[in-house]
C-alpha cells in the first residue's frame, strides 16, 4: 500500500463513521516563541496544488499564517528547545521532512529520510538542542522500525539504530531526558504478541542504549501486576 492508498483507505473509513474525522489532523503544540500559537500541518492541498500547508493560529490575536510544504503527509510540528521559532516538520509514512523558521516564515531546509525508509511522523529533541531523535521504518511488509538520530543545528543523519519494534511512530523523552521512548503505529503480529501488539522500547540517553520492551494491554482486566507496573 502505498501512500496515496494509505490516505484514501482512510478517509474511506473516516465517511463510514469508523475513524474519528480529526485523525489526518497532525498533532499540535503551543512551545514555541509565539505565544498562545497553535501549530498544525494539514493534509489539505497548498493553493498551488503542489504541497499541503501548514498553519499558525494565533489565540490571543484570532488570527491565521499559512505556508505551503512540499509534503504530501505532514504529522507534526516538533519545536526547537533552545531556537524556539525553528520547527522540524516530518511526513508520517513519507519520507520527506521540512524545517520551518516562523520569523523568517519560510522552510529554510528538507530533510530525506533514510534511503529505504520513511518516516514514522514523530520525534524530540534532547535537552540542550543538539541531537534530534526521529523515528523511521521500512515500508510494508517489512515494518522494520528505527531510531535515527539528527544534528540538532543542520539536521543532517549522524547515526540510526533498530527500534526493536515494526512501524514506529510516536518519540519521546522523559523529563530529565535519560530515557527515551518509542511505540509502534503499526501493530505488530506474530508468536511473541500477547496482547494489544503495540508495543514501547526504551533507551537509555545519552548512551542511546537499548533497555527494555513492553507490550501495552487494552484490556486492564487481563493485566498481569507486572505489565500493570510497566504502564506507570
Amino acid at each position: 500500500m502505498d501512500r496515496r492508498d494509505f490516505l484514501k483507505r482512510n478517509l474511506q473509513l473516516i465517511a463510514l463513521g469508523l475513524m474519528p474525522g480529526n485523525f489526518l489532523s497532525s498533532c499540535t503544540t503551543r512551545k514555541t516563541i509565539h505565544l498562545g500559537a497553535l501549530l498544525a500541518t494539514s493534509h489539505a492541498l497548498a493553493q498551488d496544488g503542489k504541497g499541503t500547508v501548514f498553519s499558525l493560529y494565533d489565540l490571543d490575536r484570532d488570527s491565521l499564517k499559512e505556508l505551503p510544504l512540499s509534503l504530501e503527509t505532514g504529522h507534526t510540528a516538533i519545536v526547537h528547545p533552545k531556537r524556539k521559532n525553528i520547527l522540524f516538520v516530518p511526513e508520517s509514512a513519507g519520507d520527506k521532512a521540512c524545517v520551518i523558521d516562523l520569523d523568517q516564515w519560510r522552510v529554510i531546509r528538507e530533510v530525506r529520510a533514510n534511503p529505504g525508509r520513511v518516516f514514522g511522523g514523530h520525534g524530540d529533541f534532547n535537552q540542550d538542542g543538539s541531537l534530534l531523535y526521529v523515528s523511521e521504518f521500512e515500508p510494508p511488509p517489512s515494518g522494520k522500525g528505527f531510531l535515527t538520530v539528527l544534528n540538532g543545528s543542520d539536521f543532517t543523519k549522524i547515526r540510526s539504530m533498530p527500534s526493536r519494534g515494526k512501524y514506529p511512530h510516536d518519540v519521546t523523552l522523559n523529563r530529565n531526558g535519560k530515557i527515551l521512548c518509542i511505540s509502534n503505529l503499526g501493530v505488530e503480529t506474530g508468536p511473541h504478541v500477547k496482547h494489544s501488539g503495540i508495543h514501547i522500547s526504551r533507551f537509555l540517553l545519552p548512551e542511546e542504549r537499548f533497555l527494555d520492551r513492553v507490550e501495552l494491554n487494552d484490556n486492564y482486566r487481563e493485566m498481569s501486576s507486572e505489565i500493570g507496573r510497566a504502564h506507570v
